[in-house]
């Protein structure tokens, strides 16, 4: 103002566009900073995906695998779980987001993932009973869901074998908990 210039549209001028620049950098950085964040986050989905699956395949031979997947989807090695099977559910189909929810609000720690066209799931279930449980898992009754208990994380291969026997228990859609249809499962 001293000097007369702050009137001055090329002065003006200039301080729009270092303004303008600014902005388009911050924005870049943002951008860049959020691609980073969705790109780390994919890999670590991935990692624990394929953590998972070692534990599926090789977990009751390799401790090392229990131990890793421990470590990798934040399960203690020695806490009770529930196991979880669905047959063919489409991966975007949203009764996996509404059991995610429901164990979230339940404060239940959970992985899922796909393995062939089988979801297979396991749930920390600490305190809940399981007609709570089963209650939390019913935007999976459209399919046919098996469901059985593991003691720990390294019996998560039985407890799938378990919860496909209650799938096969009957041939409808629906929930099922090996324990109630251990005659149907055996047959």
């Amino acid at each position: 103002r001293a000097r007369g210039i702050s009137a001055d549209p090329d002065f003006l001028d200039g301080l729009i566009r270092v303004w303008e620049a600014t902005d388009a950098n911050s924005v870049e950085v943002v951008d860049a900073y959020r691609r980073t964040e969705r790109d780390l986050a994919s890999r670590r989905t991935e990692v624990r995906n394929r953590a998972f699956s070692r534990l599926v395949l090789e977990g009751e031979q390799d401790p090392s695998t229990v131990a890793e997947a421990s470590t990798l989807l934040g399960f203690s090695e020695h806490v009770a779980l529930t196991v979880v099977v669905v047959e063919s559910v489409p991966t975007g189909d949203p009764a996996l987001s509404q059991v995610d929810d429901a164990l979230r609000r339940g404060g239940l720690l959970s992985h899922f993932g796909w393995m062939g066209d089988e979801l297979l799931g396991i749930i920390r279930h600490g305190r809940c009973d399981q007609e709570t449980m089963l209650a939390m898992l019913r935007p999976f009754a459209p399919w046919r869901c098996g469901v059985a208990e593991a003691p720990g994380l390294a019996l998560t291969a039985r407890g799938i074998r378990f919860a496909r026997a209650a799938i096969r228990s009957s041939a409808q859609p629906g929930v099922r908990h090996v324990e109630g249809h251990w005659i149907g499962a055996i047959m």
